[in-house]
């Protein structure tokens, strides 16, 4: 089907159990691109906020390391510079975005939501 890979966005066990219904349903769709946009948008929101969601939190702290590692010897006066630019900003977000992930999910651990 040509909506299979739309399915990738999800947790494999995720997929396994639900998938062959989500196509069917992508199928039957009157409204085939929304549909589409929508199943990919609820398989990333599943899978951050599942078990993905520690890994999703290093992966933006790396991102973010990395970023920074590059823009700051650019710059003239270092870290303190990061935020002032647009190309080197976005290495902040990156890492506030992880630190971010990483507080909601040690939250939802502690409460034994996950």
């Amino acid at each position: 089907m040509r909506h299979r890979w739309l399915l990738r966005a999800y947790p494999r066990a995720w997929r396994d159990r639900y998938g062959e219904e989500i196509l069917d349903l992508l199928a039957a769709s009157d409204r085939p691109v929304l549909a589409a946009i929508d199943v990919l948008a609820t398989g990333i929101r599943i899978r951050i906020e599942g078990d993905g969601m520690i890994r999703t939190a290093a992966v933006l702290a790396v991102l973010g390391l990395v970023w920074a590692a590059w823009a700051i010897p650019q710059l003239a006066s270092g870290v303190l510079e990061l935020p002032g630019h647009w190309w080197s900003a976005p290495s902040l977000l990156l890492l506030a975005g992880g630190a971010g992930l990483a507080t909601a999910a040690l939250v939802r651990r502690r409460r034994g939501r996950v």
